[in-house]
């Protein structure tokens, strides 16, 4: 088994649809495990934001994790999904644009 820490992504726009923040198990990865997960919004707005966790790439197949309702300019970190173990993918659907996710995780995977 191999382990790589600490992978972090850029910052990724939430849109009003389906967005996926992360898709654990390509090629040889069997799991992930999220070491940090935040939300920002940058719209003049209050804005909400639902996570799932899902077997596939939509919210429908998913089951709700967390829901936050950002004021301008708030950054929240999503608890719910910090330090958990994941082989589902993480959705986000925004109620607008105007929110950034960033996370970052630790991969598993079969390889040696």
């Amino acid at each position: 088994m191999a382990i790589r820490g600490n992978i972090g992504l850029a910052p990724i726009a939430i849109v009003a649809g389906d967005t996926t923040i992360l898709q654990p198990v390509t090629g040889d990865v069997e799991r992930v495990a999220v070491s940090g997960f935040s939300l920002h919004n940058t719209a003049a707005a209050n804005r909400t934001v639902t996570i799932y966790e899902s077997p596939n790439l939509t919210s429908a197949s998913g089951v709700a994790v967390a829901v936050y309702t950002l004021a301008q300019n708030e950054s929240v970190d999503v608890n719910q999904c910090i330090g958990q173990g994941y082989v589902q993918n993480i959705i986000a659907v925004g109620s607008a644009v105007g929110v950034n996710a960033k996370i970052s995780y630790t991969t598993y995977t079969s390889g040696d």
